[in-house]
């Protein structure tokens, strides 16, 4: 007699987390949180924020939550993008994240 195989259901793939980090000499990131170990963090899609102001509040944490105001400095999206010496890991709303992916 033939055994059935049961089907495996394929979990979808979890979506990465997206945060801000704020380093003690590279400065604030933001990025999809690839992995992190101690005090290194690693990001892909990753953006520098060089001179940012919050919709909402006046430190990360507002950034974090409500997005970017105009008049911001933001870089490139980098992959792979390791940083030391991370003092904050803040994860971001999704109204946030499409304004730091957005922004231009």
């Amino acid at each position: 007699m033939a055994t059935k195989k049961k089907a495996v259901k394929k979990s979808p793939k979890k979506k990465a987390n997206y945060v801000i980090i704020r380093s003690d000499r590279a400065g604030v990131f933001a990025g999809e949180l690839a992995s992190k170990d101690g005090t290194e963090v690693t990001l892909n899609a990753c953006r520098r924020l060089w001179y940012w102001k919050a919709q909402s509040g006046i430190a990360l944490s507002g950034v974090a939550m409500s997005g970017l105001a105009s008049g911001c400095k933001i870089d490139t999206e980098t992959n792979g993008h390791s940083i030391s010496g991370v003092l904050e890991v803040i994860p971001c709303s999704a109204m946030a994240e499409a304004s730091i992916r957005d922004y231009r």
